[in-house]
């Protein structure tokens, strides 16, 4: 069972790393079916690992909260007299989280070769960038047909003129946020393996970065060319606070750092604020700057539509206090209630619409967790890096649906669980 779970884990990553291709070569085989099988990996393994965890009547209690949630927002939207088939849909929103959490917990998983891979993947993606460049790649906006559904299977796109390269990926906002992912895993694995790294893992590491800024910039991903040099300040703000004997200086990189996680808690969480005022934003849509607009429009965009029309959702909900459950908002309502679809577009305003009353209490419990990190806990590294990554993103996109994100998270919560929570004799399996 051992490898057989890491076979199919592997399998799942390979699907990712060439979603567009696969989706192409597949569909032009009659089989775009098939794409899904990475669905069924993610259903195997979570099953198998619930089996397992009912057998030895144990599990970790934050994993229980999750799981206890998630049924609470299915039951939610089955009250709400949203379809089971809706319902399932927007549970299987949540496996990749789900899954990556029990695979990370519970099984033995080869740190060493998920980095090597990873070391691998950034630059497959990055010269399939570089290829998009230059090449009208076959796959490029292309979609296709499954039942009376119409899929994108590559997003052709440009913004203000310029041409947004997916590269691989089915958008080019994917190829950016992988390569994100694969980069904040390298630099968390090379933390959580304790090794020396070599002069050659140096140099490797540093060509990486590069491929990772260069290949960001080609997808115009302006969200993640934020989150990147966000990163590289955490990560070097957690480096002086743990290395330094000046107590000066721990105390100040402390203040930085969570000085900076309550900004991006802030810059993510007002948009549930703004829409609930008079708030005037006339004088932002007026601004005709060519800088303005490519900078900030999107943005603009959100707050005037798409997150007030997320909240005016709860209209066609019987629970408000509990949200509309899952699937209530995002993806799930593109097939089974198209004339309500929101994006939501924030991860904050996707909880709330899911959650209700539930949400706020993650966001009270993220708050306190936020000013109350102890960074010299090994632990805390994970938890600073996930809330990073939660808050840079989830401000301006539905982190929940997006695979390589939700995925990130799932893994380093299933990491830290593992290390902190969980002594050698405990692990499952």
């Amino acid at each position: 069972m051992y490898k057989f779970t890491h076979i199919l884990m592997s399998i799942w990553m390979l699907i990712h790393l060439f979603d567009a291709p696969l989706r192409y070569l597949l569909d032009i085989a009659g089989i775009p079916l098939l794409i899904y099988v990475k669905d069924i990996i993610l259903v195997y393994i979570v099953l198998i690992s619930i089996i397992h965890i009912i057998k030895r009547a144990m599990i970790n209690k934050l994993v229980f909260y999750i799981i206890t949630t998630l049924f609470i927002g299915c039951l939610i939207g089955l009250l709400n007299q949203l379809s089971i088939v809706q319902v399932l849909f927007g549970l299987k929103i949540y496996l990749p989280f789900v899954c990556m959490i029990f695979y990370f917990t519970h099984y033995n998983v080869n740190l060493k070769f998920l980095r090597k891979l990873a070391r691998i993947y950034i630059p497959i993606i990055f010269f399939a960038l570089i290829v998009d460049y230059f090449f009208i790649l076959p796959w490029q906006g292309f979609s296709y047909n499954i039942g009376e559904h119409t899929i994108e299977g590559s997003r052709f796109w440009t913004t203000m003129g310029i041409q947004r390269l997916s590269g691989i990926q089915k958008t080019s906002f994917g190829s950016a946020i992988l390569l994100y992912s694969l980069l904040t895993l390298v630099f968390l694995l090379n933390f959580y393996i304790k090794e020396k790294i070599t002069i050659k893992e140096k140099i490797i590491d540093l060509l990486l970065t590069l491929m990772v800024i260069t290949g960001v910039l080609l997808t115009t991903s302006k969200t993640t060319y934020i989150a990147l040099v966000g990163l590289f300040v955490i990560f070097t703000l957690f480096y002086i606070y743990n290395n330094s004997n000046n107590r000066i200086t721990k105390i100040l990189s402390n203040y930085l750092l969570k000085g900076y996680l309550l900004l991006l808690f802030l810059y993510a969480t007002i948009p549930t604020l703004l829409i609930t005022t008079n708030f005037s934003i006339h004088n932002l849509l007026n601004n005709n700057s060519y800088i303005w607009r490519f900078m900030f429009e999107s943005y603009i965009s959100r707050l005037v539509s798409t997150w007030p029309q997320a909240i005016e959702l709860f209209k066609n909900t019987y629970f408000n206090l509990f949200g509309r459950g899952v699937g209530g908002i995002g993806t799930a309502q593109m097939y089974f209630e198209n004339n309500l679809y929101n994006p939501a577009d924030n991860f904050f305003i996707y909880i709330y619409v899911t959650f209700g009353i539930i949400s706020f209490l993650f966001i009270i419990i993220l708050f306190i967790k936020l000013i109350s990190l102890k960074l010299e806990r090994f632990g805390e590294f994970y938890i600073v890096v996930s809330i990073y990554s939660l808050l840079i993103f989830g401000a301006t996109l539905n982190v929940i649906e997006s695979t390589y994100i939700i995925s990130l998270l799932g893994l380093i919560l299933g990491l830290y669980i593992k290390q902190t929570l969980f002594s050698k004799e405990e692990s499952y399996f």
